[in-house]
C-alpha cells in the first residue's frame, strides 16, 4: 500500500511540472516578463505584460494605486495592471516583485500626475533633404505649440494626427548649405512645457545611391525615397534614364558629384550638360560610345571619367570647359573632333591611354581641338595617330 501512495504522489509530481510549462530535463527556474517598466499617464489607464517562467509564480508588493489582474499564475500569462487616477501633485512610483522558486524579478511602474503633458523625445535628427518630422503627444490636457522665431523658416506646422495620443507633424525644409542647423519647438500645457529640438544635417557629401527601374521615373523614385533633389549633393544612379531623366538631374541645383556609370545607355542627350552650372565631378556610363557635340560645352566641370568603349568626341564636346584641369583619353577613342576641347583655360594634364587607337585630333577652319589650351605646355602623341589638324593646338 505504502509503494502505491508514493508512485501515485510521484505521478501526481510529475503532472503538475507538465502542467506548469515546466522542462521535465531542466533544474533550473527562470522568470522574465516582455517588459519591465510600465509608464501610465496621470488619468486611469491599463497595461499589460507577459510572464515567462519555469513554473509557478506569485506576485508581492506594488501599492494600492496600481491594480494587477492577478498574483499568481504560470509561464506564459498575460497581467494586465491598471493604473487609478492621479489626482495629486506628485508622480508616483512603485515596485512589483514576481517570484518563481528560488528566482525573483522586479516590475518598475510609473504614473505622471494627471493633467501631465509628455512628449515622445526632446530631440530629433533630421537628414540634409528635410521631411516630416513627428512629435508624439501623450496629454489629457489642453497643449499648444511655438516655433521659435529663428527657424521658422525652414520648421512649419502640417497637421496633427490623433491616434492614441497626438502626433504634431512639421515640415522640415531641406537644408541646402554645409553647415548643420537646430531649431526648437515648444509644447506648452497649463504651468508644464516641454522642448523638442530639431537637429538638421548640413547639405551631405556622402553619396546617395537610387535604382531607376524605368526610362523617365528619376523624379518619382526620388520622390518615392522622400529625397529633396534641392538638397542631393553627391549621387550615383544606377538603371535606365531619358532626356526627361537628365532635365530632373539638371534641376539638382546643388548635386556636384554624379556617378552614372550603371546606367545602360550609348549616347547621352543632346547638350545634357551644355551650360550646367551644378555638376563637377562626373563618372560617365560604362556602356556609352560617343560623346556629342557641345555635350559639357560651357559647363562648370572639374573632372570627368570617359569609359573604355568611347571611339569619339565630337566637335566642341568640352568647349570653353574652364574649371576642368585634366582629362584621360581612353585607348577606345579614335577621333576628337574639332574645338573639343578648345578654350580649357586650365587643362594642363592630357593623358593618352596606352594601346590608343587615335587616329584624327580635330582643327580645322580655327577650330583646333586643344586651341587656346593656354595652361597645357605639353603633350604626348600616341603613335597610333594619322591626322593632326593645323590649328588643333593653336594658341
Amino acid at each position: 500500500m505504502k509503494k502505491l501512495f508514493l508512485f501515485a504522489f510521484s505521478a501526481m509530481l510529475i503532472c503538475a511540472c507538465s502542467e506548469s510549462g515546466t522542462d521535465q530535463n531542466s533544474n533550473e527556474d527562470y522568470i522574465r516578463f516582455s517588459q519591465y517598466n510600465l509608464s501610465f499617464d496621470g488619468s486611469e489607464e491599463t497595461q499589460s505584460i507577459q510572464v515567462y517562467s519555469s513554473g509557478y509564480w506569485t506576485l508581492t508588493d506594488g501599492a494600492s494605486w496600481c491594480v494587477p489582474s492577478h498574483t499568481r499564475g504560470v509561464g506564459g500569462d498575460i497581467v494586465t495592471f491598471t493604473a487609478l487616477a492621479n489626482n495629486s501633485n506628485q508622480e508616483r512610483n512603485t515596485t512589483f516583485i514576481f517570484i518563481c522558486g528560488n528566482l525573483s524579478q522586479k516590475l518598475y511602474v510609473t504614473q505622471q500626475i494627471k493633467g501631465a503633458l509628455t512628449i515622445s523625445t526632446p530631440k530629433i535628427e533630421m537628414e540634409a533633404t528635410g521631411g516630416e518630422a513627428v512629435i508624439e503627444i501623450k496629454a489629457d490636457i489642453d497643449y499648444s505649440y511655438e516655433i521659435d522665431s529663428k527657424c521658422k523658416d525652414w520648421i512649419t506646422y502640417k497637421e496633427t494626427r490623433a491616434i492614441q495620443t497626438s502626433r504634431l507633424v512639421f515640415n522640415v525644409a531641406s537644408n541646402i548649405n554645409k553647415e548643420k542647423r537646430e531649431g526648437k519647438i515648444t509644447i506648452r500645457g497649463k504651468e508644464q512645457s516641454e522642448t523638442v529640438t530639431i537637429y538638421q544635417a548640413g547639405l551631405s557629401t556622402s553619396t546617395i545611391t537610387v535604382h531607376v527601374p524605368k526610362k523617365g521615373t528619376l523624379q518619382a523614385v526620388l520622390k518615392e525615397m522622400e529625397l529633396n533633389i534641392e538638397a542631393i549633393g553627391s549621387l550615383k544612379i544606377t538603371g535606365e534614364l531619358n532626356d526627361e531623366d537628365f532635365i530632373s538631374i539638371r534641376l539638382m541645383t546643388n548635386l556636384k558629384n554624379l556617378d552614372i556609370s550603371e546606367v545602360n545607355i550609348t549616347a547621352l542627350p543632346t547638350r545634357a550638360f551644355h551650360a550646367s552650372e551644378n555638376v563637377e565631378n562626373l563618372i560617365l556610363p560604362n556602356t556609352l560610345t560617343t560623346i556629342g557635340s557641345k555635350m559639357f560645352a560651357e559647363s562648370t566641370l572639374k573632372f570627368v571619367i570617359i569609359p573604355v568603349g568611347v571611339t569619339t568626341i565630337e566637335q566642341a564636346a568640352f568647349e570653353k570647359c574652364t574649371a576642368l584641369t585634366s582629362i584621360e583619353i581612353p585607348a577606345s577613342v579614335e577621333t576628337i573632333g574639332d574645338s573639343a576641347f578648345m578654350g580649357c583655360s586650365k587643362l594642363a594634364t592630357v593623358t593618352f591611354e596606352k594601346g590608343s587607337q587615335l587616329k584624327t585630333i580635330g582643327g580645322r577652319y580655327g577650330s583646333g581641338a586643344f586651341a587656346n589650351c593656354t595652361a597645357l605646355t605639353a603633350i604626348e602623341i600616341p603613335a597610333s595617330v594619322e591626322t593632326i589638324e593645323a590649328t588643333a593646338f593653336k594658341r
